[in-house]
């Protein structure tokens, strides 16, 4: 099942970010994938040793990075980062089931579609804009 797919229109510009948010949404609709042909713990599993662990890195990777270019929007989106990885992460305990993994599922889709294409977006704006040009 293709739950999500990085389009161009989701690209930030940053070459790094950019392959992190394809393997994110990669790994939604392997877990949907799992879970549809009736290998629901295998998915739990999946969402919670591998989904979780790589958001982590992701928004930890992607805080790294804002910072060394002196994005300016840094402290909201590392704020906003903060509260994602709780919810994520009780969205994690809260498994239970596939009706459970399919919500999981979609409410980590709606965030890539929905903070990719509009919060992301912005400090690969700033990147093309100020550090691009000044190299």
């Amino acid at each position: 099942m293709r739950l999500i797919e990085i389009t161009p229109d989701l690209l930030t510009g940053v070459e790094e970010m950019d392959n992190q948010h394809k393997r994110i949404a990669e790994y939604i609709n392997y877990a949907l994938d799992l879970a549809a042909e009736g290998k629901v713990e295998d998915a739990i599993a999946f969402y919670r040793e591998t989904i979780l662990p790589f958001v982590k890195y992701h928004l930890s990777s992607e805080e790294e990075f804002m910072e060394s270019i002196g994005y300016p929007g840094y402290e909201e989106h590392k704020r906003y980062h903060e509260a994602v990885l709780k919810l994520f992460t009780q969205l994690g305990k809260e498994l239970t089931d596939k009706k459970s993994l399919q919500s999981t599922a979609y409410i980590l889709s709606g965030w890539l579609y929905g903070h990719v294409g509009k919060v992301d977006k912005k400090y690969g704006e700033f990147y093309k804009e100020v550090c691009l040009k000044n190299t």
